[in-house]
């Protein structure tokens, strides 16, 4: 449904983003997990109009949402502007896998450091013409730009927003044997902390769309970088476990679950960039939307077992 041309702006996007902020490129990663969700998944095909509207959005919205907030429409319309056309050599693929390398081993920024890579190496191996010296080596500045600190998490009232607090993993949980291991583990998470409404680290979405950043990297035959990403992801999971209910409004606040899957029409049709959609899309605006959905439907192709497969199923509306 959508055309090849939206995944190289989506590429395009996420080598231009480090240029104006790391988190800017939530903006390119959408428009590839879009690309993507409609390729490998069947949208009703009344949902496509809409879902396309989104996407749309998504590009003309040029990242300002992320801090892209140029007032000079030339320097926002550029996160999507072609390089000056150059001659392609995939072998510096490897270079984004080496830059990974780098920082793959610590959680930075609740995986998103992981999340845009994997995204980025999956499209520019649809696409080798785009291995270019200008996308790649925007891609390996965009993975520079992430630093050490795994995000910050809302602890309370009294406490408020704290940085990086000190967790190990290795006390609490047992080291991943496989992918499906960490697989099963970050959906028992989701499980068992679907309904009360926690701040920081990037939630159980973030901790979805990082499991299915691991899961495309051994796919695509870099398993031994995602292994280390292992501990990363317990990481992930330790600091989603020390927030506590979100109490900013008094009681605790309570997710209620999106009342239509992201297939259907019902779901993409809801949403308005203006206000909180009754859908589920206020899980951090559409561009949150469009990965989480990518990233959720891909990880359950690999889920063999019916029943496993739906209880997981069971937990798309608390996500998306």
């Amino acid at each position: 449904m959508l055309s090849d041309d939206y995944l190289k702006k989506g590429l395009v996007a996420l080598s231009r983003a480090h240029t104006k902020g790391a988190m800017v490129a939530h903006t390119g990663a959408a428009v590839v997990a879009a690309y993507y969700f409609c390729k490998e998944n069947n949208l009703e095909e009344s949902a496509q109009e809409p879902f396309k509207k989104i996407v749309d959005a998504t590009i003309a919205e040029n990242g300002q949402f992320w801090g892209a907030n140029s007032k000079d429409a030339e320097a926002q319309d550029a996160l999507f502007a072609s390089h000056t056309e150059e001659e392609s050599n995939p072998e510096l693929l490897q270079e984004i896998v080496s830059a990974l390398d780098q920082k793959i081993f610590l959680l930075r920024s609740a995986g998103h450091c992981t999340i845009f890579t994997s995204l980025a190496l999956k499209g520019l191996r649809q696409m080798p013409h785009l291995i270019t010296p200008s996308i790649v080596g925007g891609v390996c500045k965009l993975i520079e730009k992430f630093g050490d600190s795994p995000g910050r998490g809302y602890y309370g009232k009294e406490k408020g927003w704290l940085s990086g607090i000190p967790v190990e993993p290795e006390k609490h949980l047992a080291p991943y044997q496989n992918m499906e291991h960490v697989i099963q583990t970050a959906f028992q998470e989701l499980i068992g902390h679907n309904q009360i409404k926690q701040t920081g680290y990037g939630g159980h979405v973030h901790l979805i769309t990082h499991t299915n950043a691991l899961l495309e990297l051994e796919e695509m035959g870099y398993g031994e970088l995602s292994q280390k990403g292992y501990l990363a992801h317990q990481t992930h999971i330790m600091l989603l476990r020390s927030l506590p209910p979100d109490d900013k409004n008094g009681d605790p606040a309570l997710f209620q679950p999106a009342a239509f899957s992201s297939l259907t029409y019902d779901y993409w049709n809801t949403y308005d960039p203006k206000t909180v959609a009754s859908s589920g899309l206020q899980r951090g605006g559409q561009d949150h939307a469009l990965k989480i959905s990518y990233a959720f439907f891909h990880i359950m192709k690999q889920i063999k077992d019916p029943d496993i497969r739906d209880t997981y199923m069971q937990q798309l509306g608390y996500v998306t």
